[in-house]
């Protein structure tokens, strides 16, 4: 790949790293397997936008066709490495349920076009942070973001917009919806998702009601995953 890009002239300068990270995560993704940005970027030392200017050139270049991101499995990777693999206090049975309330709810974020035009590995890292306080399972979000290489304050801002989404479908669709608010959110969480779960599995729609143009969508979900930006 990098012989056909460069024509074997490999001159000097840092733009050769950032040629290699770059070939070597569009090779993954065309393998379907994970490797995030941020990751490639910790290691040959530039920033996410120099590499990502990078990955488009490439792909323009060999014209390729990239399979979508798949953000699912980003989510399961991250909660196995940096929950489950590191809390031994966390049985089988907790950690299935909490993957299928990540999953879920990254699902429910995609339909609500709240991972629109966003970067994947803070969206994820905000549910993840999310069903561990649902559960009671100690996380912080500084510190996963660290782990992660990404901005702290871009995956508190996602956070803030899954809760947002939240109150807002507990407050259009709950009898005590009116007294849901950002604070207690986590505390009715619980029931919140699982409404969610049975409008869903009666394709019936649920909504925030701050996305009222793209209410017709909502009870089209599907299980396919749609690439996230």
């Amino acid at each position: 790949m990098i012989k056909i890009i460069t024509e074997e002239e490999y001159g000097l300068g840092n733009w050769f790293n950032v040629l290699v990270g770059a070939c070597v995560y569009v090779v993954m993704r065309k393998a379907n397997k994970l490797l995030p940005l941020t990751s490639v970027c910790d290691s040959i030392g530039c920033d996410i936008y120099e590499l990502g200017r990078m990955v488009s050139r490439v792909v323009d270049h060999l014209d390729l066709k990239l399979p979508d991101f798949d953000i699912v499995g980003l989510f399961d990777r991250v909660f196995k490495e940096w929950v489950s693999g590191r809390n031994n206090n966390i049985g089988k049975d907790l950690s299935g349920k909490m993957v299928k309330q990540g999953i879920f709810l990254l699902q429910c974020m995609i339909k609500w076009y709240v991972t629109t035009g966003r970067r994947p590995v803070p969206v994820v890292a905000a549910v993840t942070v999310f069903v561990c306080e649902l559960n009671d399972v100690e996380i912080s979000i500084d510190d996963l973001a660290g782990q992660l290489n990404v901005a702290v304050a871009t995956c508190k801002l996602r956070y803030k917009e899954l809760v947002k989404c939240l109150v807002d479908v507990a407050r259009a669709n709950l009898p005590w919806g009116d007294d849901v608010n950002v604070k207690n959110i986590m505390i009715n969480a619980q029931i919140v998702i699982q409404y969610m779960e049975v409008k869903f599995s009666e394709k019936k729609p649920f909504h925030p009601n701050v996305y009222p143009k793209y209410l017709e969508e909502y009870s089209k979900m599907n299980a396919s995953m749609k690439r996230v930006l």
